[in-house]
């Protein structure tokens, strides 16, 4: 369940939850133009309870940025330090998501480590964000000062992380092995001499995940996976059981699904002239816009204020008092 419950500024509140686990956070963004791109500067943090471990973790967001919004080829990025919480054994992971730069040679790269509460490494942790993520232990490497001084670095033995995990170099692009990048903060430890890739769980090595293989056609529907396709599935008889304001239920949505991109836009902005005339009439009679699913509470792990979902959602009684949005 997601609401808008605030604009402006814009607040976006969101609570999922199932037998084994609840995810909740409050998200508040600010947008920024740089001519050629669009950067999204998130606010916030998720909190991810896992019921049936009784273990609970917060983490901040991370900055996005869009490339050649007006022209050239439509691409992401996400780069920025995160930090994973657990708060029930005090552990942190410290990830930095690296920036494309110039060249590209870091484009999609993480690098980071996972410490105890006495800041100790415990592991380090390289990968790609949209490909898979491998944990390697301390014990696993050595230091690139602790290589003998004639043996240069690109002649190092060195951990892929570009073509799978059986792999045993990186490549840049440019045809040179690239050593495993980590934690700007941390050393980087290259794999020991005479490891092999080939087991993966060799020395500690472990893949942590790897992504699904995109569906057919991926590319010409907006990159989308197959759990962001079922996101807009209304099947038969749905409407009589979700609410009237269901996201589901926008028709510019619908027709961009349908590839009918010139009708979505100018539906899109019909629904938001409606929605611009709605909020002049409430400020005309003074009706203070107030939240339907969720409230305002203190985060008791990360002592912040957020959104918290009230649980009348499906109250089908409640349903007839929505405003009509679209």
């Amino acid at each position: 369940l997601c609401e808008q419950v605030s604009h402006p500024p814009p607040i976006t509140a969101l609570h999922a939850e199932s037998k084994n686990y609840r995810l909740h956070f409050s998200l508040q963004t600010k947008i920024k133009f740089w001519g050629k791109g669009v950067e999204v500067q998130p606010i916030g943090r998720l909190t991810l309870e896992l019921l049936r471990h009784n273990e609970v973790y917060t983490w901040n967001f991370i900055n996005s940025c869009a490339h050649n919004v007006i022209v050239g080829k439509l691409w992401v990025e996400h780069y920025g330090n995160l930090e994973i919480c657990n708060h029930s054994n005090k552990l942190k992971a410290h990830l930095n998501f690296k920036s494309c730069g110039w060249f590209g040679r870091d484009l999609h790269v993480v690098e980071g480590t996972v410490q105890s509460p006495t800041k100790e490494t415990l592991c380090f942790l390289s990968g790609k964000w949209p490909e898979e993520l491998i944990s390697m232990p301390p014990s696993a490497a050595v230091l690139p000062s602790s290589v003998s001084s004639h043996q240069s670095r690109e002649a190092s033995p060195t951990y892929a992380v570009t073509n799978g995990v059986s792999d045993a170099a990186a490549h840049d692009g440019s045809g040179a092995s690239a050593p495993l990048p980590f934690a700007s903060s941390e050393p980087r430890p290259i794999l020991k001499k005479g490891s092999s890739m080939q087991d993966i769980n060799q020395d500690g090595v472990r893949l942590l995940w790897r992504a699904a293989a995109m569906p057919p056609g991926y590319d010409a529907f907006y990159g989308m996976t197959n759990f962001s396709y079922c996101l807009n599935e209304l099947l038969a008889g749905m409407e009589r059981k979700i609410a009237p304001t269901d996201s589901r239920l926008r028709p510019d949505i619908r027709l961009l699904e349908e590839g009918k991109t010139n009708e979505s836009a100018a539906e899109k902005h019909r629904l938001e002239e409606k929605q611009r005339a709605a909020r002049k009439v409430r400020e005309r009679q003074k009706d203070q816009w107030i939240p339907r699913w969720f409230q305002e509470s203190m985060n008791p792990y990360t002592e912040m204020k957020e959104w918290v979902y009230s649980g009348t959602y499906w109250d089908r009684q409640a349903f007839d008092t929505c405003p009509d949005i679209y």
